[in-house]
């Protein structure tokens, strides 16, 4: 959620919130761009360090809109051990909390078009969730670990779908319908049940937590970002 403040962590298991600093800006910051609106975020511990970190993608918009300019994903970490951000360097898509290391694009699967898709986690694995826009069959597609995509299943069609919107417990899976409405979807039963719930941005899975995430010392400032941005990282995130 945005509310053009602040970016904050909750971990709803122990109703903690806690409001992140202020992002650092990236070193030597092109004249030529400006920050986009939006953000990407990701969460996990390094089990090594035992550390939680906050990973943001941002991305740029070139100041002149008639230029072809453009500029890759900076990739800035935060560290709840030290309460601090910290810039990465300017990455592809992926990061490895362990490592500091970037990897490169994974070019999603043949799948048809048009349709509305998203990641997910299905048994554990990575999927990708994708709808067609035209007949409403719903696929999924399984990553696996020689690094190729393989459509697990087709389902469908099915009436009034608009897009996929994430997973559920026990593999089922969250999707939304054309009057916004979400429904969830058992793969193995192939039944469809309506949440009741109307309009949301997105569905998220997390794992509970005990873990604090209350400031034990609170650490020196950095140079900040220009301009507000507010996400609450909530449930996607504990």
């Amino acid at each position: 959620m945005y509310d053009m403040s602040c970016r904050a962590l909750w971990n709803p298991a122990i109703n903690e919130l806690k409001r992140l600093p202020k992002i650092v800006r990236k070193p030597d910051f092109p004249v030529e761009f400006t920050y986009a609106a939006n953000e990407v975020y990701g969460f996990g511990c390094d089990r090594i360090s035992g550390d939680y970190k906050v990973v943001v993608m941002k991305g740029y918009w070139s100041v002149n809109r008639d230029s072809d300019l453009k500029h890759p994903v900076s990739v800035l970490v935060y560290s709840l051990r030290t309460n601090l951000w910290s810039y990465c360097g300017d990455l592809d898509k992926a990061y490895d909390l362990k490592t500091n290391k970037c990897y490169v694009y994974i070019d999603v699967p043949d799948y048809a078009k048009p349709s509305s898709s998203c990641l997910a986690v299905y048994d554990d694995s990575l999927v990708f969730l994708s709808i067609c826009e035209t007949g409403n069959i719903f696929d999924i597609w399984t990553w696996s670990e020689e690094g190729r995509w393989t459509k697990k299943f087709t389902v469908g069609p099915f009436p009034c779908l608009s897009s996929p919107v994430g997973h559920w417990k026990g593999n089922w899976l969250v999707l939304q319908s054309d009057e916004g409405k979400l429904l969830l979807y058992d793969p193995g039963a192939q039944e469809i049940e309506d949440l009741a719930f109307v309009a949301c941005e997105g569905v998220y899975a997390y794992m509970e937590s005990l873990v604090s995430i209350k400031d034990k010392n609170e650490a020196g400032q950095q140079p900040e970002e220009s301009g507000k941005t507010w996400l609450h990282l909530l449930s996607s995130l504990i």
